[in-house]
């Protein structure tokens, strides 16, 4: 067969050029010549085209941007950090994934009616327990590493000077602490919050505003309203600046509650998931902690490859600890509640349900009964409120909350 040689870098075509065009990525050679059958389609063609013109066009932005730079007056900029500290709200607040967003609340196999404040997630039932204002910061599908970056734990930075203002925005890759591409997207940390207001994230105490784009790790970014700000108009950023999100940042001195679970980003690895909640609980200021375990039945977790339904002895598991469990409980004591082991043993008299027998041949083997989900791995109204019960009696116990 004939081969058409056509002129592309892109992501494979794209990302490759891209993350060449980066400050210290910045690569001359990017454009690169490949092979392509000529059953290539003209649109395909086109669309190959497309992208490395977008991609000449970002390098053209950065470099404008770093001749600006160069051309920038220092002393016009603020260089220090916000002394203005944020103000102690002294709530809970709730880090975690979809089993603390509350997906599956809403599920119609749960009467209205038959859960006292209705269907609610977890943080919604907390909160109406202590009276105290509680901030679901659940994000469904997030790995416990994106997790940690908005609990305030695994940091990131820009990596490039940066002369913001609140006139436009300037382009910057995000890096984690290993040098590698952040691949997140949630800069503010909110998760299930929607109230984004006052700036997305913050860098040295000031609120910036951040824009993702569909490269991964490039985003756009400039400093919130001067208002806001104490009347700061422009900020200099140097390269390996951390950004904070505005969950953890607006609200160190909280009490937190983590959960991570089955989305990934430890690898089945509890050294690796360890780390992450310590670098939140070591980073963080919060006032204090309760580490939430999974609900995922044992030997059937995506997040856990190490852990089976059955002990070292052949013995289902039951409410005893799997593994993960076990990790987490040796590392955080009392501060670690098992959540699937509470729901085992209390799940069906927290609501006044009569167990099937399918509930007990559930509960025998160490799964969450099938009328306190909504499928196989989220929660239905039931299974929130039950958690919530035992959250508030063991945050009680540690004098958490009142």
């Amino acid at each position: 067969m004939k081969k058409l040689l056509i002129g592309v870098t892109v992501m494979a075509m794209s990302t490759a050029v891209i993350i060449g065009l980066a400050g210290r990525r910045f690569n001359n050679n990017f454009k690169t010549e490949v092979y392509a059958d000529t059953s290539f389609s003209a649109k395909q063609i086109q669309e190959q085209n497309a992208e490395e013109h977008k991609a000449l066009t970002i390098q053209s932005k950065l470099k404008e941007q770093a001749q600006a730079a160069q051309e920038a007056d220092i002393s016009e900029y603020e260089t220090g950090v916000n002394p203005v500290k944020p103000v102690m709200k002294h709530e809970i607040s709730m880090f975690g994934d979809s089993l603390i967003q509350g997906v599956g609340a809403d599920g119609e196999d749960v009467p209205d009616d038959a859960v006292p404040g209705g269907k609610l997630s977890i943080a919604g039932y907390l909160q109406m327990m202590t009276g105290t204002y509680v901030n679901n910061f659940g994000a469904g599908g997030e790995t416990s590493y994106d997790i940690a970056v908005r609990a305030g734990g695994n940091k990131i930075s820009v990596d490039r000077d940066l002369y913001l203002t609140t006139d436009s925005f300037l382009m910057t890759f995000v890096d984690d602490e290993n040098g590698d591409l952040f691949t997140g997207t949630d800069f503010s940390g909110l998760g299930a919050e929607e109230d984004v207001t006052d700036g997305t994230a913050y860098i040295n105490g000031y609120a910036v505003d951040i824009q993702t784009t569909d490269i991964t790790g490039l985003v756009e970014i400039r400093l919130s309203d001067a208002e806001i700000n104490g009347g700061v108009e422009k900020l200099y950023v140097p390269a390996g600046t951390n950004i904070d999100s505005k969950a953890y940042y607006e609200h160190q001195g909280d009490v937190i509650v983590i959960e991570m679970g089955s989305n990934g980003g430890w690898d089945s690895d509890y050294e690796t998931l360890i780390s992450q909640i310590n670098s939140i609980l070591e980073n963080g200021n919060y006032a204090g902690f309760l580490i939430l375990g999974d609900t995922d039945d044992p030997g059937l977790s995506i997040g856990d490859l190490n852990q089976g339904n059955r002990d070292d002895n052949g013995d289902y598991i039951g409410d005893n600890n799997t593994k993960w469990e076990e990790a987490l409980q040796e590392e955080y004591g009392d501060h670690f509640f098992n959540l699937r082991t509470y729901l085992l043993n209390n799940g069906l008299s927290d609501n006044n349900l009569v167990p099937t027998d399918e509930d007990l041949a559930d509960v025998i083997i160490g799964n969450v009964p099938t009328v306190l989900r909504n499928d196989w791995t989220h929660l239905n109204a039931y299974g929130y409120y039950s958690e919530a019960i035992g959250v508030y009696a063991k945050g009680r116990e540690l004098t958490l909350w009142k």
